[in-house]
């Protein structure tokens, strides 16, 4: 007989003398047919020890329980362990380590088993391009057909590559997948920036769909596509806090050749396009100010001329510049019919420049963004007409033959501004105009009214101040009257009552 789970003190002891209830087989009967609410109400011992057991083992369950969970939450989680439960990708990731590890020796016709295999590959065919062939089609035309273009890597057991049909379903499962992450929680821009919960999720997903993405190295064949693939699909559609997606562009989602892969050329490029140039302009002679100047003065602005420097048309005879090796400044050369741009300075041109098309320069001083730009006077008329006009003057070569560089120099320039013409012939103004304010002894409301407005105003000329109190409000100058007055009494009183002159307005009068 099995031991009864309920402790046996509970109750009298079992007495085998003692004589049987008339009705026991009934009250034994109604007792197993007795609910749990109908034992609690009748009180019965045994039932009631056994169910305060029950209870007090329940309490010290929970009471385990939420001490456990207290001390899993203030141990950090490793990356090995993946992130917290809340994570929607943690229970699908960590069946990852569940897969078999395939090894290369296993599939011996997997070519690309390793991500450097691929690489060599793709250097190798874009070094052995043919230049002559003709262009093959666009990747939508050959996906339609079948062809793998953008998936070359993706291979079957036997080494085979699979087809476009295939390649398709591969990108469509991808994004079915990003989608049902951005569900979870808000994607990121772009697949480097995901977590490892996260890629351990999509490496699991993918490999379970499509077998052949299994056959490589630390799941590098599945990485490779959402590299490819992820920003686009990113990009194509709009994220909202809820964890929504809203899809805007479905044209582009299919395509078999993104925006932001390289691949294998068919047909070496017609011109090497890696600068595409604006429509050219020709330069002008910088404005030779002094015979000695620092770059940092030309003007930003770049142009591009066919001969690297060029001087306008409406002065031909402008003296070139010359830049000096050992540093970045600009020396004004002598006129004359053999002057001609320096080389090292100014770069010798490569190539040809058109729209397109590279453009390079050779030598130590090369033209480009951390050297000397030599710039032209595109507007004179935003500087000085005095300055211009002297300008121009400068540029005249002299008349006798025989001029060499050190004879040469261009005439002293006028003032810029003609405020400094102006300066010496104008009348000296009147020293009342700048004479400082200051109040007098005198107890008129003028006075008074100085003296506050002296307190706000320090820096009050007399002539100022004389504008200011004509310009008041005469009901303002009568609130100074009586102060006026009763100064002027309380004086008197201290001098006697005599008053020598007057010293005050009169009642209703102010002095202006």
């Amino acid at each position: 007989m099995q031991d009864s789970p309920y402790p046996t003190h509970i109750g009298p002891p079992y007495d085998p003398r003692r004589a049987p209830h008339p009705h026991e087989s009934q009250i034994l009967q109604i007792i197993s047919q007795a609910s749990h609410e109908q034992l609690r109400q009748s009180g019965n011992h045994a039932f009631m020890a056994a169910f305060d057991a029950l209870m007090h083992e329940q309490a010290k369950a929970k009471a385990l329980e939420n001490a456990f969970a207290t001390l899993s939450r203030s141990i950090p989680q490793t990356a090995a362990q993946g992130t917290s439960s809340t994570n929607p990708f943690a229970t699908s990731a960590t069946r990852v380590t569940e897969s078999p590890i395939l090894t290369q020796k296993q599939y011996p016709h997997v070519r690309y088993w390793r991500q450097q295999y691929w690489t060599i590959e793709e250097a190798k065919a874009s070094i052995s391009t043919v230049p002559d062939k003709m262009a093959c089609k666009r990747g939508g035309t050959r996906m339609k057909e079948g062809e793998n273009v953008a998936m070359r890597f993706v291979e079957y057991e036997n080494g085979q590559e699979v087809d476009g049909h295939r390649a398709k379903s591969i990108r469509a499962h991808a994004r079915a997948i990003w989608n049902h992450m951005a569900t979870q929680q808000k994607p990121h821009t772009a697949w480097g920036k995901t977590g490892q919960v996260e890629r351990e999720y999509y490496h699991l997903e993918m490999e379970k769909a499509f077998p052949e993405l299994r056959l490589c190295e630390n799941h590098w064949k599945a990485s490779r596509i959402a590299t490819v693939y992820y920003t686009k699909w990113h990009a194509n559609r709009k994220f909202s806090s809820s964890g929504t997606t809203v899809k805007v562009e479905d044209s582009k989602d299919d395509q078999d050749t993104p925006d932001n892969t390289t691949l294998i050329p068919r047909k070496r490029s017609r011109s090497a396009s890696l600068l595409v140039l604006p429509p050219k302009r020709r330069k002008t002679a910088a404005s030779p100010t002094d015979t000695s100047f620092s770059s940092s003065s030309i003007s930003n602005r770049d142009t591009n001329t066919e001969d690297g420097f060029a001087p306008s048309s409406d002065h031909a005879a402008q003296p070139p510049l010359e830049t000096s090796p050992s540093s970045n400044t600009a020396t004004l050369t002598s006129p004359g019919p053999n002057n001609k741009p320096s080389e090292k300075a100014l770069g010798k041109r490569k190539e040809e420049v058109r729209e397109g098309s590279v453009v390079g320069y050779e030598g130590d001083e090369a033209m480009d963004s951390d050297n000397l730009r030599l710039e032209a006077v595109k507007e004179p008329e935003l500087f000085d007409p005095l300055y211009v006009m002297f300008y121009y003057l400068s540029l005249i070569p002299p008349k006798a033959s025989t001029c060499s560089r050190d004879m040469y120099s261009p005439p002293p320039l006028a003032p810029s501004s003609r405020l400094d013409l102006r300066a010496g012939t104008e009348p000296s103004k009147d020293a009342s105009s700048t004479k400082p304010m200051r109040p007098t002894k005198t107890n008129t409301a003028r006075n008074l009214y100085a003296i506050e407005y002296l307190k706000k105003h320090p820096k009050t000329t007399t002539a100022e101040f004389k504008i200011i109190w004509n310009e008041l409000d005469l009901a303002v100058k009568k609130e100074y009257q009586p102060a006026a007055t009763n100064t002027a009494k309380a004086e008197n009183k201290k001098k006697g009552g005599k008053m020598g002159k007057r010293v005050s307005d009169a009642p209703g009068e102010v002095s202006v």
